[in-house]
């Protein structure tokens, strides 16, 4: 967990969870809204509560004492922020290494509904946010290796191995540079890259109208039509569902020999929803 110390260096320069961000890649935050941060026109999420850091920082010793169970290793925390050595904008805070290794162990927790996005444990199939964040410490701190160790759900451990890639490493970065001289230290803004970002960019109205051009006014046809598309078919949906419902009434749902095609079961709430299974 980063102190307060070390959240005001983030601010200073670009840390290993900026990198996907930075790269586009992230599912959290755009390079426009990494941009508002680090130009001071928008604060970063709020520190976490104190019960929220403990809980946090007791799930990380956990997965930190597995790793040393398992792989029959000691792991050391390293409490100061490590700087790139060419590029001192890019910065990283590393979960553990490994005790008389140059080997980093990042400490992951995720819930049972994003167990699809980790691959098996061995692989080196995680998430690429997670991914990129441990390039760009290798990065900084010029070690070769690195471990994910990911605690899913409450008791599903996987460790997945990061080999230094440097062919990786150079695209980060090159992109870590790029975004630091050409937005953040010439306080241009990136690109707009969602519909969010422009909600950002222009806050409010000012009251005029501007003329539509000959290309906009394509886009808008086709807006339209798709948005009457998504009408048809969403009552089209709603009239064929209600049947199938009306079919299964109180039993579970509907089967074709030995295949189950629909169920219509209840919740821990009582709530029944209908499924449908995918058909080949």
């Amino acid at each position: 967990m980063l102190n307060e110390t070390q959240q005001a260096q983030r601010k200073l320069g670009l840390g290993a969870t900026d990198c996907a961000a930075v790269m586009g890649l992230s599912p959290y935050r755009t390079p426009y809204e990494l941009w508002l941060i680090k130009t001071g026109r928008q604060e970063e999420d709020t520190i976490l509560s104190e019960d929220r850091l403990r809980l946090r920082h007791a799930h990380e010793q956990t997965i930190a004492n597995e790793y040393e169970v398992q792989r029959n290793v000691k792991l050391r925390r390293v409490n100061q922020t490590v700087y790139h050595k060419r590029l001192p904008f890019m910065l990283c805070n590393l979960d553990r290494v490994v005790t008389g290794q140059r080997k980093i162990i990042e400490c992951k927790t995720s819930t049972a509904w994003l167990r699809q996005d980790w691959g098996v444990t061995g692989s080196d199939e995680a998430p690429i946010p997670y991914i990129l964040q441990v390039q760009h410490q290798l990065a900084c701190t010029g070690y070769e290796d690195a471990d994910i160790a990911a605690l899913i759900d409450i008791d599903d451990y996987r460790i997945f191995p990061q080999p230094r890639n440097d062919k990786v490493i150079a695209k980060i970065e090159e992109a870590c540079e790029r975004f630091w001289n050409d937005h953040v230290l010439a306080d241009v803004a990136p690109p707009a890259t969602t519909r969010g970002d422009y909600k950002l960019m222009f806050p409010t109205n000012n009251g005029n109208f501007i003329e539509a051009t000959p290309e906009m006014e394509g886009v808008l046809l086709a807006l339209a039509i798709k948005k009457a598309e998504i009408a048809t078919y969403t009552i089209g949906k709603e009239e064929l569902e209600k049947v199938v419902i009306g079919f299964i009434a109180d039993n579970d749902g509907i089967k074709q020999g030995d295949k189950v095609v629909a169920t219509f079961t209840a919740n821990k709430n009582g709530v029944r929803s209908l499924r449908i299974k995918e058909r080949v």
